[in-house]
């Protein structure tokens, strides 16, 4: 099965949900000069109606643990 979240964020290496749903996004190359979207339905059609991006490096890791989101780029991890 196939559904389609959000178009044109751009190109993504790993993904992150969040238990509240948020998706977080690592991206391949940077957008808008942030390396991270992050997306939030608010209601319940399955489609982000909230993007946003922030941090400022690409990267290939994402995940959540403890309510903290890490983030790793090629030379760092970041909380």
């Amino acid at each position: 099965m196939y559904f389609s979240v959000a178009d044109s964020i751009g190109q993504g290496w790993h993904i992150a949900v969040d238990n509240n749903g948020d998706i977080y996004i690592s991206l391949s190359k940077l957008k808008n000069g942030n390396g991270i979207a992050a997306l939030r339905d608010i209601n319940g059609d399955s489609k982000a109606d909230i993007i946003k991006y922030f941090g400022s490096f690409s990267g290939t890791g994402i995940g959540i643990n403890n309510g903290y989101l890490y983030f790793g780029s090629d030379t760092m991890i970041m909380r």
